[in-house]
Order: structure tokens, then sequence, then C-alpha cells
């Protein structure tokens, strides 16, 4: 039986699949790396698997083939393209982090793979081009998921409970840090804390005298700000228990909260 190998639809289809699989690495895994250099380590490993294959070919048409050389052929695919793969997709690594992306890598291609054989049998798929549609659906769906699951956990992240302490009272909130909010008392230099009204009004008559304070944001607008300093700042940063903020300044604004349900503080920078 004679099989005809097309180098140039091989090397295609692997390099697809190869990028699949580092993309979709990266994005779990949360390597960081770019997309060009994805693509580069997806042909590089392509490249590899062809000399592979026609080294299996050789020895195979050549009577050579034999339990050695399969090991031998098999653990080089199995460590030779996954490695060449990440260095040339993430530049030079540890050695203890080159083995964890390697693990990493081969849990993605146990698992892409076991779900793209199971449709692919279940469909009965015998085209390339059905194989590239699946492929490119697979990346579509996986970066949308992603993008919002770690649009999600970013958020959370950025969440933190904070105690705000009046003369008597005293309010437990959701805070949320945002490194944009650089606003000062200009006099004093003391931080300044955007809180909903609803913050301000469980501990009205409880703050100090009202200043105002101007501030600009980058779409250029600006004004003056009402704000009253208050007793003190309790921010929770979860296993790193809680940090105290003497001197701090709570500004009122209406507009930013109107359509922020989730927290009632915005954090100064300073506060991490």
């Amino acid at each position: 039986m004679q099989i005809e190998f097309y180098i140039d639809i091989w090397l295609l289809l692997n390099t697809g699949v190869n990028y699949v699989l580092l993309d979709i690495s990266g994005l779990w895994w949360n390597w960081g790396g770019k997309r060009r250099r994805y693509l580069l380590g997806a042909f590089c490993g392509a490249g590899e698997s062809v000399i592979l294959l026609e080294a299996f070919w050789y020895l195979q048409k050549s009577g050579m083939m034999n339990l050695a050389w399969k090991i031998v052929l098999g653990t080089v695919a199995f460590f030779l393209i996954p490695f060449t793969m990440l260095v040339t997709s993430l530049g030079r690594q540890k050695l203890r982090q080159l083995l964890g992306n390697l693990i990493c890598l081969w849990g993605t291609v146990f698992l892409v793979g076991g779900i793209l054989f199971f449709v692919w049998e279940i469909a009965g798929v015998k085209r390339v081009s059905v194989y590239f549609f699946t492929m490119i659906c697979l990346e579509l769906f996986v970066h949308a998921m992603g993008k919002w699951f770690f649009q999600k956990k970013s958020k959370r992240q950025q969440l933190r409970w904070a105690v705000v302490y009046g003369r008597k009272d005293r309010v437990t909130v959701r805070a949320y840090y945002d490194s944009g909010n650089c606003l000062c008392e200009p006099y004093t230099g003391k931080p300044v804390i955007l809180a909903s009204p609803v913050v301000l009004q469980k501990l009205k008559g409880q703050l100090g005298k009202g200043v105002l304070i101007p501030y600009y944001s980058l779409g250029n607008e600006e004004g003056m700000i009402p704000a009253y300093s208050c007793k003190g700042v309790d921010v929770w940063e979860g296993k790193e228990g809680k940090r105290h903020y003497d001197e701090v300044m709570l500004a009122k604004d209406e507009h930013l909260f109107a359509h922020h349900q989730e927290y009632d503080l915005i954090l100064h920078h300073s506060m991490v």
C-alpha cells in the first residue's frame, strides 16, 4: 500500500494545531506570551514533526525499524517538540518554570486533543477543512470564555472589604482599588477616597468639616468635589490581614456610583 504524503498540507495543519494549543495554554495558564511568538513556535514544532516522520518512514522502508528506534522517536516527539515550541514562544526560562510549562502544555494537549478526537469520531470527520473549522471554533470559544473569566477574576481581585470609622459608628462596605485615583487634599496631602452617598449618609454628622478639593480626569473634566475627613479606614487584604489608614478624607461622588452597585468606595492608589 502506497501512501502519498503532502508536506505542505501536513506543515500547515500541524502549525495550526500547535498554534491553537499554545494559544489556549497561554490563556489558561497565564503565560503572557505574544501571538506572533506562538505562531513561530507552532511552525518550529511542525517542522520538527516533518523531520521525525521522514526519519520514521526511512527506517521503516530500510527495515531498520525496531523497538529501540520506536522508543527513541517517541521520546523525541514527546519531549523535543514541546520543548522547542515553548522555548521559541516564551524565550529562556528557568528549569523549574520550563518543566511546569511543559506539564501545562501536555495537559492542554490531552484535554483539547481528547475533546476534538471525540467530536471528530462522533461526526465521522474525514476532511481537512472540517478539522480547521472545528479548531477555529474551539479557539474562538476558548478566547471568549477566557476573556470573560479573567476579566471577572481581575475585578474580584481588585475588590476588598473596608471599614470606615466615624466619631461614633463605623460602616463596613465593599471597596474597589483603582490605581488611577490620585486625588489628594492639596494643603495637607491627605489621600482622598471616593465614597458613595450611601456611606456618607450612614456617617452623617460624624465626619469632619467639609472642604472643596479640585479634581480633573483624563476626559478633560474638571471641577470641585466636596470631601470630609474621617477618623480612619481599615482595608482588608485577604491573607495579609487588614491595614489601617489614618488622616483619610472621603469625597462624595454621586455620578460615579450611580452605575456601580458592587462597591461603595474607590480607594486611593497608595492603599495597596
